[in-house]
């Protein structure tokens, strides 16, 4: 005891230090060292980076090096949360230093959850927190700056850490940049990471488990070696949702995304030691499900559904090398369309993708390229297989937009590869729309690219191109069908390509041709085989055992506007010229050994008739040895048979190149006339009952001769019919055309001679007074006239014509006149002529001697010079007709008159002549001892007083001489001869009988524009104006001279206008009354003031003055005060007197007497003119006229 206590004397001191040491020691490390890290803790937080820092509790066991953190919470200065643990564990191995190494043994993170905040493209939580670090920090910069070669020395530390688990931690993101700001959950997130140490050639193992929105999963576990860089391991994405990623890059991506489900696993092995990094990702499957892509504002996905799955792939780096031992696509639904503009909305979408970023990451790639000096990028693949996909396919360009489907569509690759001299194999199948089918089969080699197999193509419908190429084709094409089949041989290594097709055998069927908005189609049924084909490329040449059209329906019509339509398509097809012309192609060569035509209808159709034209023909042709090359003769024969009868044989040889050559003989057979009835329809209303044409011809056609023709034609029993009276119009039993000779080289038709026998015309003038001629011809629109007035004088421009002469033998005709109440009816017999010949280079006119029978005491004769291709310059004819007997005329002067002729007989003569498109004519009419009969009833007959008429006309001798001329231009298209001779002779008649009072004016020297049949006067005045006094002269003379007329004179007046001008006299009369007892030295306007102002007190009118001199009262720039306006204010005080004034209807009355004695008292002061030829009659009220009333007289008979 003694030593011990002796012991513990002597150590005493000693003990008691050592036991105050760890006293201190404890409680520093239990106490003290908690309550500073929590006071350090969140002073730094908030002076280095502005961040409220709160712990519940923090633990420190200074014995093991133990610490815990539990519930710690970060926030920013406006209280946002930036991070959330509640506990967090570190066990620290400190005996580890003696070795160098600091040694963590454990850290544990639970339920820690991290936020994260982008505000912008370069602000985010962490560079908010940086920039405050930085803020505080600039002295310990500065001091750091100053030292820092020192701390550049490597760490004499290295790092371990036995053990870290992150477990049950989150990361709650969200990203304001985007357009459509979003936030995202990560959770739970589970990290493991075991052995970890900074020392050379030391592997710590990682496992991670991260879940992601939307169910999906990410995991990771491998190895990771610091000191060299190594990770190896295996990547594993489970279920993970492509929307996640596309919302962060909506905004810079051109598309929609909808859905999209990808799982990936791999093997990575990634090597950082070298300065090229070695990468090998290896046991790669990919696999994509749900996919759907949208365009903006589309409703139809871009992509969707299908399957894609890569397996057991591999990449290697720097071999830069990609393999794929199998890909497949499965159910795959692309949606491909066009718009209006023509632009694929995939292309749309690659070109609308981010353009700088993609620049820089391929400058980026390009430099890590040449400081890597990585190999070409390779790629193969074992097995590719696209099947059961589908390609929906929408073009709105076309001016009918079309959708079709592809499907299925099938493709399977077998060992491909993009290295040389490497090939594999292709298999294609696809599904086209109306159950056709594309099939391809053969080899495919990428260096050099090369191509070589069999196409074949079945039961495809030639629409689903026809639509896409719709709005560049001329034509709509209902229906078609194709079989091809093919050997191809493609090489497009170098610069010179090679195309090597054949075997070539295309059948074409079923076709419906038309052109747009009609219903006849071009082309119809029928098949177009093509045999044993062979094309060259760059050759260019096409070489084809034998072309067969059979069994084919055509149509040619000629529409409204005189159009063609196969020439409409063929100008309307688009120009092969307008595409860059190939350099390297040769002049296509073409040869054909054997080329039919067989059993095919042709049908000719003309639209601008009302009654379309239709002409059916059946066609058979056959050539042989037909080329493109030059100076080859190709025989070729053709037979025409028509269905209305007739038959057309050609035969002979025909050479294409240089120059179109022809030599062929034709031969027309009993031609019946009947199919022109619908051109002749178009015209007029004329109906071929019958008449058929032959004829034998030469022709010949060449460079030397253009083409040149020799012929002979018979026209043989023809009669055309009025359609609308249903009687012969025209006929003749035979024309005869001999010896036709044309050459397009001399510019030259002669004709021998023209005869024609039993010539027969039907003339007829209907009961609205149209010729049967003009009634027959139909209205034709101005251009088109004008156009065909055209192309008649410009037939024979620079052509030389000439005919012989032309012999009319026995000719008739039969004239009627319809239009009058008792029907005229007259016949011309036994007319015979001759017309001699003419030439176009010869200025003589033609003579025309005509004589014939009128009736049967009647003579007819016509005689004449004209130019028959220049009527319109020069024509003269004289037609006479004698001993006409005038009561045979009764039906024209009942229809004029309403008036029988009861005696007398006429002559007419009429002479036409035509100078430079001018017609003057004298239409000589003299009637001799003509009597008016009775009266007959007429629905058209004018009701006029033909006596009088009659009377005005005859001469003392009982004579009527009439002379009526006629002028037009016949370069109008309306202009008719008839038209304006029977007009001329009626206007003359009616003018006469409708107008007397101009006719007696006429007499005495009046002109035509100031008829004497009316009297004009001023409003409020019966005065005659000096003009009204000249016109009442004439009319005087006139009534003196026939005093067997007299006129009826009515009191006129005009009610309004005459009240109107007699209140404005009273008012003003009043006025001027008042006027002279007014003192004449004061002003003019005071004292009209002052009259105005009593007469309107006088008359009781309203408002007061004192009111209506406030309305006049002005103030001007030059006064103080406001004055009145008294002109203005005289002005008003005088319309409202003249408002107010009353006129009585006997007063109008007596203004109308007055005007009417005035007239009488003037003409019997100038002639000698009997009251009884001065009528009173009654009044009449009218209205003004440019400011004048007229009185109008009224012509009878005594």
């Amino acid at each position: 005891m003694k030593s011990v206590k002796n012991t513990f004397l002597k150590y005493r001191s000693l003990l008691i230090w050592v036991v105050s040491i760890l006293l201190l020691y404890t409680l520093i490390g239990f106490l003290l060292v908690p309550w500073l890290a929590e006071r350090q803790l969140v002073k730094t937080m908030q002076q280095r980076l502005g961040v409220e820092a709160s712990v519940e509790n923090i633990y420190f066991n200074p014995y093991t090096f133990e610490a815990t953190v539990d519930n710690l919470q970060l926030t920013t200065e406006q209280d946002e949360p930036l991070a959330a643990s509640e506990k967090l564990y570190l066990n620290l191995q400190p005996l580890q230093l003696a070795r160098l190494t600091l040694r963590l043994e454990e850290i544990n993170l639970a339920d820690t959850t991290l936020h994260f905040r982008r505000y912008s493209t370069t602000a985010n939580t962490l560079t908010r927190l940086a920039d405050n670090w930085a803020v505080s920090a600039k002295e310990e910069a500065a001091e750091d700056e100053a030292n820092q070669s020192s701390e550049q020395d490597e760490s004499l530390f290295s790092l371990e850490i036995a053990e870290v688990n992150y477990t049950n931690g989150e990361i709650h993101y969200r990203d304001e940049v985007p357009k459509e700001p979003f936030e995202t959950v990560l959770r739970p997130i589970n990290i493991h990471l075991q052995d970890f140490s900074t020392e050379a050639s030391q592997n710590a193992s990682l496992d991670l488990a991260v879940g992601l929105e939307n169910d999906a999963k990410l995991s990771a576990d491998g190895k990771l070696s610091m000191s060299p860089l190594q990770l190896s391991g295996q990547i594993t994405l489970d279920n993970f949702s492509l929307q996640s990623p596309y919302r962060y890059f909506k905004a810079q991506l051109p598309f929609e995304l909808n859905q999209g489900r990808l799982d990936l696993q791999l093997s990575y092995d990634i090597d950082f030691a070298d300065e090229a990094a070695d990468i090998d990702l290896s046991a790669i499957d990919i696999g994509l499900t749900g996919f759907s892509i949208l365009q903006p504002g589309m409703t139809k996905a871009l992509l969707q559904d299908g399957k894609l799955e890569i397996k057991n792939a591999s990449y290697a780096f720097p071999e830069n090398q990609l393999i794929l031992d199998n890909v497949s696509l499965t159910d795959f639904k692309l949606a491909l369309t066009r718009n209006q503009q023509g632009d694929l909305n995939w292309l749309q979408l690659i070109a609308a993708l981010p353009g700088k970023d993609s620049e820089a990451v391929v400058e980026d790639t390009d430099e890590q390229t040449d400081k890597q000096n990585t190999s070409p990028f390779t790629l193969e693949i074992g097995a590719l297989s696209f099947t059961e996909g589908e390609i929906h396919y929408r073009d709105e360009n076309p001016q009918e937009p079309f959708e079709t489907v592809l499907r299925p569509v099938n493709i399977q690759l077998q060992d491909f590869s993009t290295e040389a001299s490497q090939t594999a194999n292709i298999d294609l199948d696809i599904g086209l729309e109306k159950d056709a089918k594309l099939s391809a089969d053969g080899k495919l080699s990428m260096s050099p690219l090369q191509l070589s197999g069999q196409v074949t193509l079945n039961n495809f419908s030639l629409q689903t191109p026809y639509r896409y190429f719709n709005g560049q084709l001329p034509v709509e094409l209902n229906s078609g069908r194709v079989e091809l089949q093919t050997s191809y041989d493609i090489n497009l290594a170098g610069d010179t390509k090679k195309i090597d097709l054949s075997e070539i055998d295309i059948e074409i069927a079923e076709l419906d041709i038309h052109q747009p908005g009609e219903s006849e189609a071009l082309v119809k049924g029928g098949k177009l085989t093509i045999s044993n084909g062979l094309y060259v490329y760059p050759e260019n040449q096409l070489t084809i055992k034998s072309v067969s059209l059979d069994d084919f329906n055509l149509a040619a019509t000629l529409n409204e506007q005189g159009e063609i339509d196969w020439l409409q398509v063929l100008e309307k097809m688009p120009d092969p010229a307008t595409d860059e012309p190939d350099t390297q192609a040769s002049p296509l060569q073409l040869d054909i050994a054997n080329l039919a035509i067989n059993n095919t209808k042709l049908t000719l159709m003309d639209e601008q008739l009302k009654t379309p034209f239709t002409l059916t023909m059946m066609l058979s042709g056959s050539m042989q040895n037909f080329t493109l090359a030059e100076g080859n003769q190709i025989p070729f024969t053709t037979d025409i048979s028509l269905q209305t009868g007739g038959d057309i044989g050609i035969e002979g040889e025909i050479q294409l190149f240089p120059e179109l050559a022809v030599q062929a003989e034709a031969t027309i057979d009993n031609l019946a006339l009947k199919p022109v009835q619908p051109y002749l329809s178009k015209y007029a209303h004329v109906g071929i009952v019958k008449g058929e044409v032959s004829s034998t011809a030469q022709i010949t056609s060449n460079q030397q001769k253009p083409f040149s023709l020799q012929a002979n034609l018979t026209v043989e029993d023809v009669q055309l019919d009025n359609q609308k009276n249903n009687e012969k119009l025209f006929s003749f039993d035979q024309l005869d055309i001999n010896t036709i000779d044309f050459s397009l080289a001399k510019q030259r038709l002669a004709i021998s001679e023209v005869i024609v026998d039993e010539l027969y015309a039907r003339i007829f003038i209907n009961e609205d007074g149209e010729t049967n001629v003009r009634g027959l011809l139909k209205e034709q629109p101005n251009d088109k006239a004008e156009t065909e007035n055209k192309d008649q004088d410009s037939l024979f421009n620079g052509y030389e014509l000439a005919i012989g002469q032309a012999i009319i033998n026995n000719a008739s005709s039969r004239f009627t006149d319809a239009s009058l109440p008792i029907v005229f009816d007259t016949h011309m017999q036994a007319l015979n002529g001759e017309i001699s010949g003419f030439s176009t280079l010869s200025e003589q006119p033609v003579e025309l001697t005509l004589e014939g029978k009128v009736d049967e005491f009647g003579l007819v004769e016509i005689d004449g010079e004209i130019k028959p291709l220049a009527l319109r310059e020069f024509a003269t004819v004289k037609l006479s007709f004698s001993n006409i007997d005038l009561p045979a005329m009764s039906p024209y002067t009942i229809k004029f008159a309403g008036r029988r002729i009861d005696e007398g007989r006429g002559d007419v003569e009429l002479t036409y002549k035509v100078v430079e498109g001018e017609l003057s004519a004298t239409n000589n009419i003299v009637l001799h001892d003509i009597k008016l009969g009775e009266r007959v009833e007429a629905p058209d007959a004018l009701d006029l007083p033909l006596d009088l008429a009659v009377s005005l006309l005859k001469n003392k001798e009982g004579v009527i001489d009439l002379t009526i001329p006629v002028s037009g231009s016949v370069n109008d298209p309306e202009f008719d001869m008839s038209a304006v001779i029977t007009q001329a002779i009626n206007q003359a008649i009616t003018n006469i009988v409708t107008a007397p009072f101009k006719f007696l004016g006429g007499l005495f020297g009046s002109d035509n524009e100031e008829p004497i049949d009316n009297i004009r006067f001023r409003p409020g005045e019966s005065d005659l104006a000096p003009p009204e006094q000249e016109k009442l002269q004439k009319l005087a003379g006139a009534l003196a001279e026939r005093p067997q007329l007299a006129i009826n004179i009515p009191p006129t007046f005009a009610m309004e206008a005459d009240r109107q001008q007699l209140k404005q006299a009273a008012v003003e009369q009043r006025i001027e009354s008042r006027l002279d007892q007014t003192d004449p030295e004061t002003q003019l306007a005071e004292r009209r003031q002052t009259v105005l102002e009593t007469l309107y007190r006088e008359a009781g009118l309203s408002p007061i003055l004192r009111t209506l001199q406030q309305e006049f009262t002005v103030k001007t720039e030059t006064q103080e005060t406001a004055e009145l306006d008294v002109l203005a204010y005289n002005a008003d005080l005088k319309q409202r007197l003249i408002e107010a004034e009353s006129i009585s209807a006997t007063q109008l009355q007596q203004l109308a007497e007055q005007r009417q004695q005035t007239i009488i008292d003037y003409i019997q002061q100038h002639a000698d003119v009997s009251n009884d030829q001065l009528k009173r009659s009654e009044t009449v009220a009218t209205r003004l006229e440019d400011g004048w009333l007229k009185l109008k007289f009224e012509l009878v008979t005594l």
